[in-house]
């Protein structure tokens, strides 16, 4: 006689279960509960001079359509009408941030005002915190470890700040995670879907530089993965950077209305921490860096060479590289900016000297009247980054830890290489 036992699950088993259970109720309690606060009991006053500028572009471009700000400045052009982060462009004052969130943000303006808003910027963070469980799930093939990723950035780091404010860093990275995503789904999928979803990923990305121009610093390490991971489909990086031509075009158009620049990534800025030219040096070294990466990692160098041979080569290039002064001066530029960013914000130097940055009488570092700290000082628990560094030494993991580490590096390395400027 055949009979059917039933399987059971151990104990240990139904702990995980109700654990993972609770985590997921935790998730819908946190998204659930960041959109009542913003509909209800989020504060709908300014908090930042950004924040205003960002409310100047929405309502021209919400009452109106215009991508210029009127207050008298084109009839008396004296600097007092020359409000912070508004420049005067060919058609009169413009915001120096792109426009594309007023004209996507203006319809939700119109209905309820910026609490409208705050509930956009909110659905966004929620998507950023899907995507981010996605992403992860990818990589990793983990879905504990995937939960644990959305809900370590849902309720420990600064992300509801960005949920309820009247800007558009929600937004921007919520489709800069979104075109990260499409990269990945990419590399899992055969020739004819992988370009589909890489196209998209490049269109999501060219969009999301009408919210934020930093959304560009996503670009290259998404290529550059593409470029290791995928060397039988060199195709996929190309499709990637023509997906997002269309977005870019855009930028260049809006940017040449506004500040007659043909450049899409331009605030309107022909010098400082804002004008693109300014960082072509360190664009130029990550370019070599990245090619020279190519070539001792392709296939026919590697089957010829020991990979002590390959490494004794890259080091002995970086040697020669750094022998050169200016080279040498940008080396320590950047690992002193990583250190203030990433470390301890005390060491940096032009305290007293920039507008706005002094010090409290404990010594903490205010920008503006608000507390800045670096990352590690703000969120203690990224120690925890030595474990992925040290699997990858050991080749643990390794494209996935690749993935996170090129976006990682990618987002520090411009603003370290500005930060002690």
């Amino acid at each position: 006689m055949l009979t059917l036992e039933t399987p059971t699950c151990s104990g240990q088993d139904r702990t995980a279960i109700l654990i993972a259970r609770l985590k997921w109720v935790a998730f819908a309690t946190l998204a659930i509960g960041w959109l009542i606060f913003a509909a209800v009991f989020a504060s709908v006053g300014l908090f930042t001079l950004d924040e205003s500028i960002y409310l100047l572009l929405l309502h021209a471009s919400a009452y109106g359509g215009h991508l210029t700000i009127w207050n008298g400045y084109e009839e008396i052009p004296s600097a007092a009408l020359r409000l912070g982060h508004l420049a005067a462009g060919p058609h009169g004052l413009t915001p120096e941030p792109p426009s594309g969130w007023g004209f996507l943000a203006a319809p939700f303006y119109r209905l309820a005002g910026i609490r409208a808003i705050e509930l956009l910027n909110t659905l966004a963070a929620i998507a950023t915190l899907l995507f981010t469980y996605r992403i992860s799930l990818s990589l990793y093939h983990n879905r504990r470890l995937s939960l644990n990723a959305a809900l370590l950035l849902g309720f420990a780091t600064f992300l509801a700040e960005y949920a309820f404010g009247v800007w558009p860093h929600a937004t921007s990275v919520a489709m800069e995670t979104g075109s990260a995503l499409c990269v990945l789904l990419a590399a899992e999928k055969d020739s004819r879907k992988a370009i589909l979803w890489v196209a998209l990923g490049g269109l999501i990305l060219g969009s999301a530089l009408q919210f934020r121009v930093s959304a560009i610093l996503v670009a290259p390490p998404l290529i550059a993965w593409l470029l290791i991971t995928q060397r039988e489909r060199l195709l996929l990086p190309l499709v990637y950077v023509l997906g997002a031509v269309p977005g870019l075009a855009v930028s260049t158009f809006l940017n040449d209305y506004k500040f007659g620049s043909l450049s899409p990534l331009s605030y309107g800025v022909v010098h400082g921490a804002a004008s693109a030219s300014s960082y072509a040096g360190l664009a130029a070294v990550g370019i070599g860096i990245g090619l020279l990466a190519l070539l001792l990692t392709h296939r026919p160098v590697r089957t010829r060479m020991r990979a002590s041979h390959l490494w004794l080569i890259a080091g002995l290039l970086v040697l020669a590289a750094l022998a050169a002064p200016p080279l040498r001066d940008m080396v320590e530029r950047i690992a002193k900016g990583v250190w203030v960013l990433v470390v301890d914000l005390h060491a940096y130097d032009h305290v007293g000297q920039e507008l706005g940055v002094e010090r409290d009488p404990s010594g903490v570092v205010l920008f503006f009247g608000v507390l800045k700290r670096a990352f590690l000082q703000s969120i203690p628990w990224g120690a925890l980054l030595v474990i992925p560094i040290a699997q990858a030494i050991r080749r643990r993991d390794l494209p996935a830890h690749l993935f996170s580490f090129l976006i990682i590096g990618a987002w520090i390395a411009p603003f370290a290489y500005r930060a002690d400027a």
